[in-house]
């Protein structure tokens, strides 16, 4: 079997699969039998972290921007918000996430 090169390959890869190599989050490899012209595509964790879009199902939704909404204190914990941006479809979504509450003994010595 042979190994198709990066330009080669994208014949045998769907949009999805492109804008995921695009992305860095997934590396194909596409493997053709030059004789019964069977393919194989095998697919690897990319160089760059993304999630998965629930609307695509591709791997290229990213962080866009985060903005905390409600600071931590010493009493409270805070919130910080994720947007998040499908680099394939489009889809935009936003999650929520704690902050600890502040260390009392590590904001006495700053």
């Amino acid at each position: 079997m042979k190994l198709l090169s990066e330009e080669e390959e994208d014949v045998y890869l769907d949009e999805g699969m492109q804008a995921e190599e695009n992305a860095y989050s997934v590396d194909y490899d596409v493997w053709i039998d030059e004789k019964t012209k069977f393919t194989k595509i095998e697919k690897y964790n990319g160089r760059l972290h993304a999630l998965k879009c629930d609307k695509c199902n591709y791997q290229t939704l990213k962080v866009s921007k985060e903005e905390i909404t409600q600071p931590a204190t010493l009493n409270e914990e805070g919130e910080l918000i994720k947007f998040l941006s499908c680099g394939y479809c489009g889809q935009k979504s936003r999650k929520s996430h704690r902050i600890a509450k502040l260390n009392p003994k590590a904001s006495a010595t700053d």
